[in-house]
């Protein structure tokens, strides 16, 4: 049999000088042809021999325009100085009619960005709200509720370094933490809500646990705990897949050593509520 021959290719490279680790194209039908790229650097201390490392990361603003095969199709936007950057992602849908990005910082906060039109006729990030969500921690991972494009209720979850994860509420333009609970042992890597359910919430940690947790019922007992990422495997990706026909999305998660589970949420539903005595 053949070898699979891959069809992609390399339209541009582009130096992000600190090491990239997050990037998310603008969800948003009017803009799907922005990109934002966050960096991650640790910067080690200087002078004493103690010194206590910095982390420091850039956010880069791209647009994307095929003018010609000859013309690069990247076009730098924007960029700014920041906090190192853990993870980056997009609300589904408009806030106050302008696309609006979540940032993980470093340093503890999650920081919210709005998009607007600049005089040239550009486009540029200009900072909305910021909110600490602990000292001492850095915010791993972050996700909207807003997956299958619901305005009603925008919040956004976010997970730790300190092993909590915590829901918060946007509120014009401000956000408002409702609830935050130590939802794993060691960092907690990932967090996201289920589209289909947004009072359902998934995180996976370094504890090497899967996690789901019903905010109407309170964090005081996960909905399920799945410990099948064994060996050391820490949890650090939860994809959603779906479909019109079958919409309760099932959940892909992946850990350290290249392995994949999925749990299908509808299948589960009963193994959960016998998990916290319901």
């Amino acid at each position: 049999m053949a070898a699979w021959k891959s069809r992609t290719r390399s339209l541009q490279v582009f130096d992000t000088e600190l090491s990239a680790d997050t990037v998310e194209w603008c969800p948003v039908s009017s803009d799907h042809n922005i990109l934002v790229c966050g960096t991650y650097q640790l910067q080690k201390g200087t002078g004493e021999e103690n010194a206590t490392p910095s982390r420091t990361g850039r956010l880069y603003l791209f647009r994307f325009y095929r003018e010609g095969p000859m013309t690069p199709p990247l076009t730098e936007l924007q960029r700014m100085d920041t906090a190192a950057i853990l993870d980056l992602k997009w609300c589904h849908i408009p806030v106050s009619e302008r696309p609006v990005l979540g940032l993980a910082a470093a340093t503890g906060d999650l920081q919210l960005y709005t998009l607007k039109d600049t005089q040239e006729g550009g486009r540029r990030l200009h900072s909305l709200s910021r909110t600490e969500v602990g000292a001492d921690r850095l915010v791993l991972s972050l996700d909207w509720s807003t997956g299958r494009l619901d305005s009603n209720d925008v919040r956004v979850v976010c997970s730790d370094s300190a092993g909590c994860v915590s829901v918060a509420a946007l509120e014009e333009g401000a956000v408002t933490v409702q609830s935050q609970w130590k939802a794993h042992d060691f960092e907690a890597w990932i967090s996201a809500f289920s589209y289909w359910d947004t009072q359902l919430v998934y995180t996976g940690g370094d504890d090497c646990k899967l996690k789901g947790w019903d905010l109407r019922a309170g964090p005081s007992c996960p909905t399920f705990t799945s410990k099948r990422h064994t060996m050391e495997c820490a949890v650090f990706t939860v994809v959603h897949i779906g479909s019109t026909s079958w919409p309760q999305a099932a959940t892909t998660s992946t850990c350290c050593s290249g392995t994949a589970g999925t749990c299908d949420s509808l299948s589960v539903t009963a193994r959960w509520a016998e998990a916290c005595g319901g």
